[in-house]
């Protein structure tokens, strides 16, 4: 019987307790929670996100719009007050347009599409479900960022404190 793939979220405690069945020493402990960061845990990283919204972000990662090429610019490479941003990021069921992990931030750029009603709707369906996660979600539209880049940036800073 195998004990699961190591993308399995219990994988970790499951062969935790397999090799370490009686009380592990400090050091015993230490090293398993060194392997488990080494190894990539990533559940909480990404939220529960399943293989199939990777791959859709791994593509729309390629697909930007001006506005979040425009942002991204500006976010990349911990440019931004030295925070590393990720870009069409999965987070649960949802791919969102930034995400900064230290934050637990999620900053979205909406087109003109968010202005209907029923877009409005899933937007804010959307807002509380990351709320729910803990993250803290910014929202600008493509005409702020694409003309007044320096308020949203100052905007970003003011959230930061």
């Amino acid at each position: 019987m195998g004990m699961g793939s190591l993308r399995e979220p219990h994988f970790y405690k499951k062969a935790f307790i397999t090799y370490f069945p009686t009380k592990p020493s400090l050091l015993l402990i230490i090293i398993y929670f060194c392997l488990m960061v080494l190894l990539g845990n990533k559940e909480n990283f990404y939220f529960g996100a399943s293989e199939e919204i990777i791959k859709r972000a791994r593509i729309l990662r390629k697909t930007m719009t001006k506005a979040e090429e425009t942002l991204w610019n500006h976010l990349r490479k911990k440019q931004f007050e030295g925070l590393r941003f990720r870009r069409q990021h999965p987070i649960g069921r949802f791919i969102v347009d930034f995400y900064c992990h230290a934050l637990k931030l999620v900053i979205e750029v909406d087109g003109n599409i968010h202005q209907e009603d029923l877009q409005k709707e899933r937007d804010e369906n959307r807002t509380y479900e990351l709320q729910k996660l803990g993250l803290t979600v910014l929202r600008f539209d493509n005409e702020m960022v694409l003309k007044d880049i320096p308020k949203v940036l100052k905007d970003i800073e003011e959230y930061i404190g």
